[in-house]
């Protein structure tokens, strides 16, 4: 079986809107690692909220490379507050004329969550990456993640 290597090495810029003294920064980028692309199927590369794992699904190949979720600290919140969490339904990274979808992307807390007796919370975020295929390689594919915290 033949493969097209497609390195998958997300840079995500965040965009984070918070309440005005909250604070809300990313310590830790989503990335899906290193996948070969087959000529004769599609496939996906999942990266749960829950671990710095990953699921490859359908014709892809995976050979290494760098697999993270995406790792968000809050600060300076009310104590003991509730706070809801918002993701996108999808977004999309793209560099030198490739463009993917990712999609699915999950917490791994509920999206309503209590701030600890400090105000603060740590969170992580999870997502699928959709390789088509015949994906054209490409390495350093960005896109943005807005994650939005509301108190």
């Amino acid at each position: 079986m033949k493969y097209l290597l497609l390195v998958i090495f997300l840079l995500f810029s965040t965009v984070v809107e918070a309440a005005p003294k909250m604070s809300v920064k990313k310590s830790t980028k989503l990335q899906f690692g290193d996948v070969a692309s087959s000529v004769s199927g599609s496939g996906t590369v999942v990266v749960p909220a829950t671990s710095d794992s990953r699921i490859i699904t359908g014709s892809l190949y995976g050979f290494g490379g760098q697999v993270t979720r995406a790792k968000f600290k809050v600060s300076k919140g009310t104590a003991n507050a509730f706070v809801t969490i918002v993701l996108p339904s999808s977004l999309t990274v793209s560099k030198g004329g490739v463009t993917l979808t990712v999609n699915n992307l999950t917490l791994s807390v509920s999206n309503v969550v209590q701030l600890d007796a400090n105000g603060a919370l740590t969170f992580y975020v999870g997502g699928t990456l959709n390789i088509p295929t015949n994906q054209t390689p490409q390495k350093g594919l960005k896109g943005d993640l807005f994650v939005e915290v509301l108190e």
